[in-house]
């Protein structure tokens, strides 16, 4: 009779947390799912493989955490560090190639926003329209709820969890419908590799989309994802994107 009036045990989530163990003055960084804000596009198919990959990350001091953390307090910083964009992209580009696509990390070398999209098109301009076929820039979103919660968009492979992609199409792109066919088709890929993955977003502007190679702006996780979970996802981007190729 006692067994009977038991209530379930709470099934734990990878989206659970408890704000009443932030300390006060930090922000928490909250586990969330942002599949469902993904935009519903047809995927245009297919990309061939035809040549090098160039991956570059325009904005290469971009930072991760070190390890999965509940809360960020003063010492808490968005830049710098190991734990980078540059990293993960170095990083895809070499799961690139143990998958047997051609496939090369280019330093921007640029340490600031200022002019990084202007440096980052001159090193791309040396590259296309030559034997690479594709580019692909990856970047880390930065993102806050109402309440000034850092986010940490994640979903679940096996034990391990991995931070969702969010594949951007650039509107101020005279390929824009292109871009997010592209994005849409590789996300297809990458969900069906590791479910909710990935997804498609519109950005304004052109974030140098308008190169004459096939182009993919991945923006891998957040600020509030830690480096484990960038680099799984970047596995699960070169898995997607083989798949696409091949």
């Amino acid at each position: 009779k006692g067994e009977a009036g038991k209530t379930a045990a709470h099934a734990a989530s990878i989206y659970d947390f408890d704000a009443s163990k932030v300390p006060d003055g930090c922000a928490g960084i909250v586990p969330v799912d942002l599949s469902g804000g993904g935009e519903e596009v047809e995927a245009i198919a297919p990309v061939k493989a035809a040549g090098k990959v160039l991956v570059v990350a325009t904005h290469p001091y971009e930072a991760y955490t070190g390890d999965v953390m509940a809360f960020a307090g003063d010492d808490f910083t968005a830049t710098g560090g190991e734990y980078t964009t540059a990293k993960v992209a170095d990083f895809l580009a070499s799961e690139l190639r143990r998958l047997g696509i051609d496939a090369e990390y280019i330093d921007i070398e640029v340490s600031g926003g200022r002019a990084s999209y202007a440096s980052a098109a001159e090193k791309i301009k040396k590259y296309d329209g030559g034997d690479v076929f594709c580019v692909i820039d990856v970047h880390r979103a930065a993102l806050v709820d109402e309440k000034g919660n850092i986010l940490r968009p994640i979903t679940k492979s096996g034990d391990d969890t991995v931070a969702q992609v969010a594949l951007v199409a650039a509107n101020g792109c005279g390929k824009y419908e292109t871009r997010l066919g592209n994005a849409a088709a590789l996300a297809e890929k990458m969900n069906g590799k590791c479910e909710r993955s990935a997804l498609v977003v519109t950005r304004d502007g052109v974030l140098n989309q308008d190169a004459d190679a096939v182009f993919f702006t991945a923006e891998i996780g957040a600020v509030g994802n830690s480096y484990a979970e960038a680099i799984r996802a970047a596995a699960a981007l070169a898995a997607g994107f083989c798949i696409m190729t091949e």
